[in-house]
């Protein structure tokens, strides 16, 4: 999953609206945080996750 997360964001471009910027963001970030042992709350977009 690590390697296809990483190139699915350096080979297409997504884009979006203005409401849905936040979420291009959040998923071109992912390859960064993938992998790591300990992610930071303030490095996810929690406020893009609903529910536990």
């Amino acid at each position: 999953m690590r390697g296809f997360i990483r190139l699915l964001v350096e080979v297409i471009d997504f884009a979006a609206v203005e409401a849905g910027a936040p979420v291009v963001k959040a998923l071109k970030g992912l390859p960064d945080l993938i992998g790591r042992k300990k992610v930071g709350a303030e490095e996810v977009a929690c406020d893009l996750a609903a529910g536990s």
